[in-house]
């Protein structure tokens, strides 16, 4: 059937491919003019519209089948296998509502890909090898990639302990020592999950406060901290904290939040030791459904 009509097939797919082209030419992307970084790996061009339309690959997909095409690989390389910790990059126009940009996060998150690391571009180019500007942050986590997993507690490996010496002090045949334990191994870990003991045992004796992005700048509730653009200002506000949680005005646009990365970027190896954890509109919803409260953010 698909030979009997090869060449209005062809034509179709072409036209698809050039409207895909010319949607992504469009991207009005941020201004950002520091140096370009070496970019040596395949990678996920995640482009985002104005119109909150994602292209990956040519294709034109819907935010909630993002994660879906992600894991179905990049073509034409490793077989469609995906790769763990692979790069995204994220080329957005800059007038792209930020919730937009974080439910695209998010569903990033939900995959394997870019664990570590996102790239945010300023420029439009797709080659697998090639120098690109950008600035690269972390992504935040994605709650459902880690809800089956319960975060496991000091409260819990006391009790643990308790039952085991019990047990060797009697007849009782010792339960097996597991394997590996999913352990509090940073605040964000945490604070990702449904387990209030987990959340205050990762904020315990910890100096933290709990900002709100808007489009001129930092606020913790209604007063304003450090202005947009002001960088020596964003390490004093980070620099006195141990744990900054960082919530997003529904206003904010994806040039002011890219306004924030280049001030965090600028401070980013005086700031190695401030865990800077972003509060994804996925885990605000969940939390609130559970009423979970997290105190420095009550208010």
């Amino acid at each position: 059937m698909l030979m009997k009509y090869p060449i209005p097939i062809t034509l179709f797919l072409v036209l698809l491919c050039l409207n895909a082209s010319g949607q992504i030419s469009s991207i009005d992307l941020p201004d950002y003019d520091n140096e370009y970084r070496s970019v040596s790996t395949p990678y996920y061009p995640i482009f985002v519209t104005e119109k909150q339309e994602i292209i990956l690959f040519a294709d034109t997909i819907d935010v909630y089948a993002l994660s879906w095409k992600i894991m179905h690989g990049i073509p034409n390389f490793n077989n469609g296998v995906i790769i763990p910790n692979i790069q995204a990059h994220l080329i957005i126009d800059k007038k792209v509502p930020y919730q937009f940009v974080d439910l695209v996060k998010t569903q990033v998150a939900s995959t394997k890909v870019s664990k570590d690391y996102f790239y945010y571009r300023n420029s439009p180019e797709e080659s697998i090898t090639s120098r690109v500007k950008a600035i690269r942050n972390p992504n935040h986590l994605a709650f459902f990639n880690i809800r089956a997993e319960p975060v496991i507690t000091k409260r819990y490996l006391r009790i643990r302990d308790s039952i085991r010496k019990i047990n060797e002090a009697s007849d009782l045949p010792i339960p097996p020592k597991p394997i590996a334990l999913n352990t509090i191994t940073s605040v964000e870990k945490a604070i990702y999950t449904l387990q209030p003991d987990a959340i205050d045992e990762a904020l315990e004796n910890k100096k933290c406060i709990c900002l709100e992005l808007k489009r001129d700048g930092l606020y913790e509730g209604k007063v304003k901290k450090v202005d947009i653009g002001d960088s020596k200002g964003l390490y004093g506000l980070y620099s006195g904290h141990d744990v900054v949680l960082l919530k997003f005005d529904k206003e904010l646009i994806y040039q002011d939040y890219f306004n924030y990365l280049m001030m965090l970027d600028g401070n980013s190896e005086q700031l190695q030791k401030v865990e800077i954890v972003e509060l994804s509109q996925e885990i605000i919803a969940v939390h609130q459904s559970a009423k979970i409260v997290l105190t420095p953010c009550e208010n």
